[in-house]
């Protein structure tokens, strides 16, 4: 899942389930992340672990906004080491701003700001399903 913005990148790829063989449910839903934010001079890759609820939301985000545009788009996580938002215009950018903190609690902040075309959001939007419907 990418967003190729003016000299930035934010993409995830889904390494698949954090606990694939566990009983738990709450367990069997922590997934394995890889995260690469790329800015003008900036790299941050590193591998964290969502919640298969942070991705529905994120997902649910989208298709709320792509139907009113003054909704704006939110991923987010309970640990708050990822956050997202886009802000749609009338002409057609999606303005995003957001942060990561590595590692989860006191660690380094890295805030960001990029722009994207509208159009993206319906491939994210692909590439978001099909995910989810593979965990």
């Amino acid at each position: 899942m990418k967003l190729v913005g003016n000299s930035s990148t934010f993409e995830m790829i889904v390494l698949g389930k954090s606990n694939p063989h566990t009983l738990n449910q709450y367990d069997s839903k922590w997934i394995k992340i890889e995260l690469k934010i790329k800015l003008n001079g900036f790299l941050s890759h590193q591998f964290i672990e969502l919640f298969k609820d942070d991705l529905i939301r994120f997902y649910n985000s989208i298709n709320t906004s792509l139907s009113n545009f003054s909704i704006p788009i939110f991923l987010t996580t309970d640990e708050d080491a990822v956050y997202l938002k886009g802000t749609i215009d009338i002409n057609g950018q999606v303005y995003w701003e957001g942060f990561n903190i590595y590692p989860i609690g006191n660690g380094n902040k890295l805030s960001f700001k990029f722009e994207t075309e509208l159009a993206q959001l319906d491939t994210l939007l692909i590439q978001l399903k099909k995910e989810l419907k593979d965990l």
